[in-house]
């Protein structure tokens, strides 16, 4: 799909489903950026195309664009620090995130609360610093979600990214203890997904992400059952959709379930892959 048509896309869309400009930008952009990005007057970046389609319910991944070199380099910073995250090596992730916020291209709202998100997940995990990890998550929601992830979750639309800042700011409310706010959320943002997101390849990305998460929880509180319930369900959607991301992970945690609760379930890998 070439870049021209972008705009008319996102109109298409956005009108389809009688979304206001102002609803579709809120936080992300200016009315005025959107208009422009409509109109094909302008171009967005990969990460604020990917949310503008994401609060849309549609997939980034079945669109083709021409990015720019500036675009380019930036996703190729992200690349890097994901992957020095995943190695353990987070001096380097935090020196290549100071360099990727230093950048021209950067100074979107969407590319700041992804500095913010990583500034965030690096500090938790190198330092255990949960208190500041915190600020940071708190900070990256308010750039676009300014009313605050709740009200946001009632009357916003919320990008895939959105979602992953509140599912770890869940992770702080666990700390504290705060079991009621935790269901609540995670209640709010499963009633979300399903009305918003109709396009089942980005339904999979962010389901799996939300039954993890629940699982984790649940498995902590030594409700098996129920844990394997949820991942049960979230290795039914993967295998439909032929994905194998996170299957891994999520069967772990089913059969963590079903050894310490001693769950009967009679199912087959081959049941989550047809």
């Amino acid at each position: 799909m070439r870049n021209k048509n972008i705009g008319k896309i996102i109109h298409t869309l956005r009108t389809c489903n009688q979304i206001s400009q102002e609803k579709l930008a809120r936080g992300l952009c200016s009315v005025s950026a959107l208009s422009r990005i409509e109109a094909c007057e302008r171009i967005p970046d990969k990460l604020l195309l990917d949310a503008l389609l994401q609060r849309l319910g549609k997939s980034p991944d079945k669109l083709e664009s021409i990015v720019t070199a500036g675009d380019y380099e930036l996703y190729i910073y992200r690349e890097n620090i994901q992957n020095c995250i995943l190695d353990k090596d987070y001096e380097k992730a935090g020196l290549l995130l100071e360099e990727y916020a230093g950048k021209k291209e950067a100074e979107e709202r969407v590319h700041k609360q992804y500095i913010l998100k990583m500034k965030a997940a690096i500090c938790e995990l190198e330092g255990k610093d949960l208190e500041k990890s915190e600020k940071y998550i708190e900070e990256a929601i308010r750039i676009t979600m300014p009313e605050g992830e709740r009200e946001a979750l009632n009357n916003s639309l919320l990008s895939i990214p959105e979602i992953q800042l509140i599912l770890m700011k869940i992770s702080h409310y666990e700390n504290k203890d705060n079991d009621k706010q935790i269901w609540e959320v995670l209640n709010q943002l499963n009633d979300y997904v399903k009305e918003h997101y109709t396009d089942e390849e980005e339904l999979v990305k962010i389901y799996v992400k939300i039954a993890r998460a629940e699982a984790r929880i649940l498995l902590e509180r030594k409700r098996y059952d129920k844990a394997v319930e949820i991942c049960e369900s979230a290795l039914n959607l993967l295998g439909k959709n032929g994905v194998l991301t996170n299957f891994q992970g999520i069967l772990s945690m089913m059969m963590e379930g079903l050894d310490c609760g001693c769950v009967k379930v009679i199912v087959t890998v081959q049941d989550w892959m047809t």
